[in-house]
């Protein structure tokens, strides 16, 4: 004798299916026992007065949400809304929304629900008392309204260093960042493959390529000549190796990691300018709305910012290694923090209203250099073996312990430089954490998940952060 199935309590009710359906499905399922149906918003009918709806999508896809529309405009880009609701779409049940205000926010708003109140929720202050099951009991009170103080939030990273793009890509939409800049010696073959899954969660890729810094060569940036032909070159490179792999941007280095120094008697940072114009300037002729930005070391510039000021105002200007953490490799290098506010400041006013500029921070994982091999050839970008996978990790687990115990000490650093490039109004650029051969893919590490969460919200204090990082239960402590 077969037994009737009996309709769950609870129903998914979406705009569009992608990431942040699968994500809140697999864990609703889990905390449930049970398969939870999930239906079109279209296509919903109660079938019980106490139906419960999970309302997911943007007022763009799903036809239910539209009462929310006027509020999520005024969140801006990537703002989502969660809220509950009693008897909205059914009689006795319990409505939870979670609404975006574009498909991003739907992602940020689905992984803020999971990690920082279902993982809350379940186990509470008095857990030894009661043991708290979400949906499997009513949800609190909700009405929580979000968007992101940092526009362009992500991870720098060479691009052999990513063994498992759709791990590593995935961790990245969990951790609310958006932009991945990848640097490469030569372009990989499976680039638009890659590219394409990273827009499946929410993440714009910058191709990382030289524009006279490498391993192998010693470009004089002052000289004319040499400007003529790497003008040429580079134009070409980006047509024929990059562009048709479909990223949202090019980045790049040019002679400036090292220290100051004189190119035939006149300042690096003169030179640098003179470089970068001539060579950007055949970019935009053909490419007028490309997002370039222009890797840049302080340590080569620090005393000669003021020839930047000329740098072209469509270009970002991406610092690196402005002095202490969080731009400095190791997050307890904190001496001369004071010094550093100040370069800070220097970086965000040099162009004026014109200013726009980026960070890579530090102080998570590096490259091995001395066991650092340039590619020479094509290679097949993150798709390494689990044997080799669990062989990164475990020498990055190593890494990211020691620094992780000065990141829990010493985030208010971080939080300091991102609430000054906010305040600014200058940081349109990307504002990235190197993370370099540091198996993200396999785990959302503490200092990772650390810097997502002061870029979300730069007003929050650093304590409410670490707690809330901390009680995320896929956040990895190394």
């Amino acid at each position: 004798m077969s037994v009737p199935c009996v309709p769950s309590k609870w129903r998914i009710v979406y705009g569009s299916a992608g990431f942040a359906l699968s994500e809140i499905h697999s864990r609703l399922c889990a905390e449930l026992g049970e398969n939870i149906p999930c239906v079109p918003a279209e296509s919903f009918v109660p079938e019980t007065p106490e139906q419960s709806v999970l309302l997911l999508g943007t007022p763009a896809d799903n036809c239910l949400l539209g009462k929310y529309g006027e509020r999520l405009s005024s969140l801006g880009a990537e703002g989502y809304i969660i809220k509950t609701e009693e008897g909205f779409l059914s009689e006795k049940g319990q409505t939870l929304v979670i609404a975006g205000a574009d498909q991003n926010g739907v992602i940020y708003g689905v992984m803020d629900f999971l990690h920082n109140i279902a993982d809350r929720l379940a186990y509470g202050k008095y857990y030894r008392e009661k043991r708290y099951r979400p949906f499997a009991e009513p949800l609190e009170a909700l009405d929580i309204s979000s968007c992101p103080s940092v526009a362009k939030r992500g991870i720098w990273t060479w691009g052999r260093c990513i063994y498992d793009y759709r791990g590593f890509f995935d961790n990245m939409a969990r951790t609310k960042l958006n932009t991945a800049v990848i640097w490469n010696d030569v372009p990989p073959v499976n680039g638009l493959e890659v590219v394409n899954y990273a827009h499946s969660r929410g993440i714009k890729v910058l191709w990382g390529f030289s524009w006279g810094w490498s391993t192998e060569c010693d470009v004089d940036i002052s000289d004319p000549e040499e400007l003529i032909f790497w003008r040429g070159h580079i134009l070409s490179d980006y047509e024929n190796k990059w562009a048709p792999l479909g990223g949202d941007g090019i980045y790049f280095q040019t002679a400036t990691e090292c220290d100051e120094k004189d190119f035939n008697g006149r300042p690096l940072a003169a030179c640098v300018v003179d470089w970068v114009n001539g060579i950007a300037s055949a970019l935009y002729e053909k490419y007028p709305t490309l997002d370039i930005e222009f890797g840049l070391h302080a340590t080569a510039v620090k005393t000669s910012t003021e020839y930047l000021e000329n740098v072209d105002p469509r270009l970002t200007i991406t610092w690196e290694n402005g002095g202490a953490f969080p731009f400095a490799y190791h997050a307890w290098d904190t001496e001369g923090f004071e010094a550093t506010c100040e370069l800070t400041d220097k970086m965000l006013a040099l162009r004026g209203e014109n200013e726009k500029a980026g960070f890579v921070f530090k102080g998570v994982s590096t490259l091995f250099w001395p066991e650092f091999m340039a590619a020479r050839d094509g290679f097949v970008l993150g798709q390494a073996s689990q044997e080799q996978i669990s062989r990164v990790f475990e020498k990055a687990r190593g890494e990211i312990r020691t620094e992780q115990a000065w990141w829990l000490e010493n985030l208010g650093c971080l939080t300091e430089i991102a609430r000054k490039a906010v305040a600014s109004g200058a940081a349109k650029g990307s504002v990235t954490l190197l993370c370099e051969d540091g198996c993200f893919e396999r785990a959302r590490w503490m200092p990772c998940v650390l810097f997502g969460e002061t870029l979300w919200d730069v007003n929050a204090d650093p304590k409410d952060v670490i707690r809330r990082a901390a009680l995320s239960r896929d956040a990895v402590f190394a």
